[in-house]
């Protein structure tokens, strides 16, 4: 430690420092360090020793760090490198006679390692060089070795702790005291394993190495999100009590521990430990050429402070030599020393000349890796799944290519460096390639938001367009706070120099940026958390401000119209489409897509008539002429998808109506109609093909996704809205009339306002098309669902006789009722959808129960139905709200024979009628929901039960319920467990409604009873007087009352 000192000052006198070297007279250099060495260990010797050092103004001495003449032993390994071999000699004889370790005193582990230990241990290795008698053994025995290792057994209690990390004092004799402190300072920590390590590998015994590793993986585990360590810690819980990361004192050593102990060790999982460390101090301390402290979980400055011993840093940084010595042993291929290139090469001044040679040597090690991923080729070793993107990363090279691509943006204009298409896409690549390979490469570029607003002026140029929208859209995909649009410089003239395939392609970005944030955590999709957080954040949402930003931008919503309805021999020609061939797996998540269009386009050829089995025909001039049509078509559909999705989207945000009037001006749903069986519904042999949709746990084939997101279209377009119309044609809007007429009903207005100009044409409009594919689909068809929903949506809103019987005249009754039924469905989502379905088709309208009587014709058939219904409630609940409704209405239509005659011969309306039957779903619907579990998908129960009260109020039996359902908790042994649970979702009804224009319209619209109606009801129910005989509290005793124990305070 000494010498080292010593040879810190004589560099501060070393001439010529500022300029050239001067010549040196190294022997008097030499004489003055020697002389200033002297000078303290004699004045130590003749005034301080035994104690641990020298006070140099009193002129004694005094213990430290443990009382065993701490300076004596730090000054061995000096006393050999200035060549006195005899006071060396004199010293270790002295030390063998006089150093005791069993005392009762308290050490400091930290200074006693570094000091202790290390001091002797470098006295050993380095004593033969002193001419002194060494063991056999040596250097795997002597007495300086035992000494250490007799020093560093006194310390090994320390390091008994939950987290291996130790305590940063230990007694000598007794061990840790058990009122010890457990926070000890990081470097306290990390500063053993150059020590423990060698004495493991000198004495083989693997406990010290063992004990030092463990300290330095707790520390590693307990590192923030972006890579920081703090200043202090809990050794017992891990948890960081001083939060200051920086380079200074209560860290400095720990890193330099970590290189040293690399080099020593020849250990590469130390230095990747140093290198993602060096990463997060560049980008999170370091302020121009000074270091400072910042809070280690937010990376903001705490302390702007640079200290004395910070000074050390400079001499970990990784020198040229060290990397081509450990590139081959480490596996590096080159890449370490390829960046330093880069740097040296990409320097302000440079014109980036030979920056693109360079990373098109990194760029196909970087490939390959990606394709790996793509392909899901799986690594069987240990070793890093892609070692040659974590280097990259590891090294830098990510934040250098950001700073490539920005700096030219970061000049004025006049000294703006350019830089070349070639080289720019060069980079996006190799950035993409990183992100998908290496794990948080995409979180840390997406906390840069000047970079990622930079990308988005890079998407004006055509040749550099796929890779960075490829690599927006996966930064955009992680980033935790949406991205506002209206930030994008020039977004209006941006999108409207996109071409047709470029806003297609956009689209799959504007969909991660317009949709509401997945949280990834159910509890935040229950209707509770969603209106607690809707008091808190009453304002519109990212996702709601984007949307109106796109609906603002001129032609936006006509181009994907016409994007949605082109047809494929409209699309880019040949020649240019394979062209971007070339470029898609930039594009798409899976690069496997281009693999994917050539083998449905050799799959065309052999059903074509092709004689040749040979696969490699498809190589041949006569296959190849068949190909550009089937790569269009895919082509084709993959943008659609895209575009469909972005329509969707905004169909169903607050801008729903202006976003529908354009739709229908632009003809979309015409345009879609003509494009059914040639594309949307086109026939096709079967495919394993795979593209990532939307949701990345669902992978989908391309014609399956564009599917979906045609049903998922549809069923927003329809869903209560006068617009659905428009999925006619004229004559199927003449036959709504002429149902009207016939039943001697007013016609519906919204068919009489319809514009025929903008409704489907052909002889079938999109909605007899969609419900012909419907019948036929497979029993275990996923398209079920999305079908049956898209149809129910078109009957959603006020309940139509002519919308009913439409249907109804196509067979979708007993389409439903087979697939329930006869098909042994198992799906609850398509049951589910079948239910809701049916109870829309079937509500208030008695041809249509007929219907139910005339296929439902057996007592088994009937049986396998009510099955179908109780096995999950929550699926089939909306059913039994509209067998109730309807029920209610044709009671009160007993002059009218046809329904007098329904109701006596109906099963299912016979089944209703019983008290018991509605009592047991009443009782089932209130105990499978509860305030902390309810979401939108099962609050539908919760109405159903309020429309059976409402109508059992009606008719003056509302008490009698009640009371049913007190008696059935009491046979059921749960008294007053219902009611309470009813009475907490009751008051939470409450709460959720009253300010939910369109949720209070639906209800109202699809009961036929006034919203009004419903409060009412609500608020008798909940009366806090329990003489009411209306009150749910009358019927609680009050030993088990326990109302809106659930409910949130106001």
């Amino acid at each position: 430690m000494i010498a080292v000192l010593c040879l810190l000052v004589l560099s501060s006198l070393i001439p010529g420092l500022e300029g050239e070297p001067a010549e040196l007279d190294l022997a008097r250099y030499r004489d003055r360090v020697k002389a200033m060495f002297y000078h303290a260990y004699n004045n130590y010797l003749e005034n301080a020793y035994p104690y641990d050092e020298l006070r140099p103004l009193t002129c004694d001495g005094q213990d430290t760090w443990g009382s065993f003449s701490l300076t004596l032993i730090d000054a061995l390994d000096t006393l050999l490198i200035i060549g006195n071999e005899t006071e060396f000699q004199r010293v270790v004889n002295v030390l063998q006679e006089k150093l005791d370790f069993d005392i009762d005193v308290n050490a400091s582990v930290f200074e006693t390692n570094i000091r202790v230990v290390g001091g002797l241990l470098s006295a050993h290795l380095l004593s033969k060089r002193a001419g002194v008698k060494l063991d056999a053994g040596w250097p795997c025995s002597g007495p300086l070795l035992d000494m250490a290792e007799e020093a560093a057994r006194k310390l090994l209690p320390a390091f008994d702790t939950p987290t291996g990390m130790p305590y940063g004092t230990v007694n000598l004799l007794k061990g840790v005291n058990p009122t010890e402190t457990p926070v000890t300072c990081t470097a306290g920590v990390g500063t053993f394993i150059i020590e423990f390590a060698t004495l493991s590998r000198l004495t083989g015994d693997p406990e010290f190495e063992r004990a030092a590793r463990r300290a330095l993986k707790g520390l590693w585990e307990s590192r923030s999100e972006i890579g920081l360590v703090g200043n202090h810690i809990d050794v017992m819980t891990s948890k960081w009590v001083a939060q200051d990361a920086g380079i200074g004192a209560g860290v400095d050593s720990y890193f330099e521990y970590l290189v040293k102990g690399a080099i020593l060790l020849q250990d590469e999982e130390l230095m990747s430990m140093f290198m993602e460390y060096n990463k997060a101090i560049k980008n999170f301390t370091k302020y121009e050429d000074w270091y400072v402290w910042v809070q280690m979980y937010k990376g903001t400055v705490s302390m702007p402070v640079f200290q004395s011993l910070e000074a050390f840093w400079p001499g970990l940084q990784i020198t040229e030599q060290f990397l081509l010595e450990r590139d081959k042993p480490a596996k590096w291929n080159s890449i370490p020393f390829l960046l330093r290139r880069l740097y040296c090469d990409s320097h302000i001044n440079s014109d980036f000349s030979h920056c693109q040679s360079i990373l098109k040597e990194i760029s196909p090690l970087l490939s390959m890796e990606a394709m790996a991923i793509v392909t899901d080729e799986k690594k069987t070793s240990t070793e890093l799944p892609f070692p040659n993107t974590y280097t990259f990363d590891l090294f830098g090279g990510v934040d250098l290519l950001v700073e490539i691509l920005m700096r030219p943006s970061l000049f004025p204009q006049k000294k703006k460096q350019k830089i070349s298409d070639d080289l720019i896409k060069e980079c996006l690549s190799i950035l993409y390639n990183t992100c998908i390979c290496t794990e948080g490469v995409t979180k840390r570029l997406a906390e840069r938001s000047d970079f990622v607003l930079f990308l988005f002026t890079l998407m004006t140029n055509k040749k550099t367009f796929l890779q960075t929208a490829t690599l927006v859209e996966d930064i955009l995909g992680v980033k935790k706070e949406m991205i506002q649009l209206e930030d994008i410089p020039n977004l209006d003239s941006l999108v409207s120099s996109f071409d047709q395939q470029q806003l297609a392609n956009f689209c799959r970005i504007l969909s991660v940026t317009i949709s509401e944030l997945d949280t990834g955590n159910d509890d935040k999709y229950t209707l509770l958390a969603k209106d607690a957080l809707q008091k808190k954040t009453p304002n519109p949402s990212r996702a709601e401000i984007n949307q109106a930003t796109l609906l603002n931008i001129p032609g936006f919503i006509k181009r994907l119209c016409e994007l949605a309805t082109r047809k494929v021999s409209e699309s880019t020609g040949t020649a240019s489409f394979l062209q971007e061939l070339e470029e898609w797996y930039t594009w798409l998540d899976n690069a496997l897509v281009l693999d994917a269009l050539m083998r449905v386009a050799h799959e065309e050829t052999e059903q074509s008539g092709t004689e040749s089995s040979d696969e490699s025909s498809i190589a041949n001039p006569s296959s190849r002429t068949q190909l550009p049509h089937s790569m269009k078509i895919m082509h084709e559909i993959m943008y659609k998808v895209e575009v469909l999705y972005v329509l969707c989207v905004l169909l169903m945000g607050r801008q729903r109506n202006q976003v529908h009037k354009m739709i229908a001006e632009f003809k979309l749903i015409p345009g879609l109609n003509n494009l059914f069986d040639k594309l949307i519904w086109r026939k096709h042999s079967p495919s394993n093909l795979v593209l990532h949709g939307h949701n990345q746990n669902c992978d989908c084939s391309p014609d399956i996704s564009l599917k979906i997101q045609f049903l998922r279209l549809l069923q927003s377009f329809s869903d209560h809205h006068e617009n659905k119309y428009l999925l006619l044609n004229s004559q199927e809007l003449n036959e709504l009339r002429a149902i009207s007429l016939k039943a001697d009903i007013p016609e519906v207005e919204a068919v009489l306002s319809t514009d025929r100009s903008l409704v489907c044409d052909g002889k079938k409009g999109l909605l007899s098309r969609l419900l012909q594919v419907m019948k036929k689909e497979p029993a275990e068809s996923s398209f079920r669902f999305w079908q049956a929903r898209a149809v129910e949506s078109f009957l959603r809103g006020v309940t139509s006789y002519a919308d009913q019987m439409f249907l109804l005249k196509r067979g979708l009754l007993e389409h439903i009722l087979y697939c329930i039924v006869d098909s042994e469905c198992k799906s609850r989502d398509v049951l589910q959808s079948y239910f809701d379905l049916l109870g829309e088709l079937m509500k208030f309208n008695i041809d249509a129960f007929k219907r139910f009587n005339k296929y439902i014709n057996t007592d088994e058939k009937f049986q396998i139905f009510l099955s179908q219904i109780n096995s999950s409630l929550v699926d089939s609940n909306m059913l039994v709200r509209c067998i109730a409704l309807s029920l209610d209405r044709f009671e009160n239509q007993s002059d009218d024979i046809k329904v007098t005659e329904v109701l006596s011969e109906c099963r299912l309306l016979s089944y209703m009628t019983q008290g018991s039957v509605r009592m047991s779903f009443l009782f089932r619907l209130i105990n499978i929901i509860h305030v902390q579990t309810l979401t939108q998908e099962n609050v539908s129960c919760l109405n159903t039960t309020l429309v059976i009260l409402m109508l059992a109020r009606r008719k003056g039996r509302l008490p009698y319920y009640l009371q049913t359902i007190r008696n059935m908790e009491c046979v059921e042994k749960y008294p007053g467990f219902i009611l309470n649970n009813f009475h907490s979702l009751l008051r939470f009804w409450q709460q959720h409604y009253l300010n939910k224009d369109k949720d209070s319209t639906c209800l109202e619209n699809s009961s036929c009873i006034n919203f009004s109606y419903w409060k009412e009801t609500v608020s008798i129910l909940l009366h806090p007087e329990r003489t009411s005989p209306c009150a749910i509290v009358s019927y609680i005793d009050e030993a088990y009352m326990d109302v809106d124990r659930d409910l949130p305070e106001d």
